[in-house]
């Protein structure tokens, strides 16, 4: 049926005429409806209070080492109240209690010096590398025995979780079966790496998630690696740097060159190690190359440091002090 309403009538009419009004009425809200509605503004992101742990550090002890005048160079922690405590180039290693008692002297057999040594984490057994190549267990009934020899003087050792023997040489590191057979080097797992600023003086690694610690004290860094001894990062004080080149800041301010001569681990990966260069501090730096906090600034240089699962820190300085702080963890939170 055909309307016998004109479609555009004036207003005068729209006032008189009920259908043209009603029909009015139905335009203007099909227009209403065809208009956009307004975007919403963008949400902004929650921030997000992350949980971090700072180190409370109690001194519970504290020691003159009765060793030579050589520094002290490795300190490891067997059980609660025990530790090794090894002079550099010295053929003995001393069994001491926290309050610096002598508990018993290991006595090490060896024809040339000796330039490191490390313990098993499945044996207990000390090994030790001496500087004309010859690789040594010292056995629980105190003999020793010869492993095997390498062509060159190893500069640092550590025994691996998978029983594998990393020696550290200038511009790589070798890694061994516990026959002496060569297993791999750190060039070939990192091919693309430039080695030639590499020298490493000291390798740790972490009992908790298999990570290695590499420290290279005459370069002022130091590499944290896979439990595969890929690399990660590199650590230089105040810039981290990781295996894809990206360098971030580390939230921390060297006042000058950083100088790590070795590490302990906390149980969540956090590693600890000493700055000659900021009033001989130990730092803690999480998993992801930021420092999170200073712990404590020593009397001298920090050379050897081990982090017991009891939360003891053990602290050898070069002036051969040894330092025991227990170190308790606070969660605090951080918005950062």
């Amino acid at each position: 049926m055909t309307s016998h309403h004109q479609m555009k009538q004036s207003s005068s009419h729209l006032d008189e005429c009920a259908t043209c009004r009603r029909r009015a009425a139905r335009m203007e809200h099909t227009l209403v409806k065809e208009v956009p509605k307004r975007a919403p503004p963008p949400r902004r992101p929650k921030v997000i209070n992350k949980k971090k742990t700072t180190f409370i550090p109690k001194q519970v002890g504290e020691f003159l080492s009765l060793g030579s005048a050589f520094i002290i160079s490795h300190i490891h922690a067997f059980s609660q109240d025990l530790a090794y405590v090894w002079h550099y180039s010295e053929k003995k290693i001393m069994i001491v209690n926290k309050c610096g008692v002598i508990e018993q002297t290991l006595k090490i057999d060896a024809k040339s010096d000796v330039i490191d040594i490390c313990v098993s984490p499945h044996s207990g057994n000390i090994w030790y590398a001496c500087g004309d190549g010859t690789i040594i267990e010292l056995m629980k009934n105190k003999t020793s025995l010869e492993k095997f020899r390498v062509g060159f003087e190893p500069r640092c050792m550590c025994l691996s979780s998978k029983d594998q023997i990393l020696l550290g040489i200038e511009c790589n590191m070798i890694i061994y079966d516990k026959e002496g057979n060569i297993v791999t080097d750190f060039q070939k797992i990192n091919p693309d790496v430039d080695l030639s600023g590499f020298c490493p003086s000291n390798i740790a690694q972490c009992p908790y998630t298999d990570c290695f610690c590499v420290c290279d004290y005459f370069h002022h860094y130091f590499i944290l690696l896979d439990s595969s001894l890929r690399i990660i990062w590199w650590f230089y004080g105040s810039t981290v740097t990781d295996a894809e080149g990206v360098v971030k800041d580390t939230g921390y301010s060297s006042p000058d060159l950083f100088w790590p001569h070795t590490a302990a681990f906390d149980s969540d990966g956090t590693i600890i190690v000493g700055n000659k260069d900021d009033s001989n501090a130990l730092i803690a730096i999480g998993r992801d190359g930021r420092v999170l906090q200073v712990i404590s600034k020593e009397e001298d240089e920090p050379y050897a440091l081990c982090l017991h699962k009891d939360g003891l820190l053990w602290v050898g300085l070069d002036i051969r002090l040894v330092k025991v702080y227990k170190l308790s963890g606070k969660q605090i939170t951080s918005c950062r």
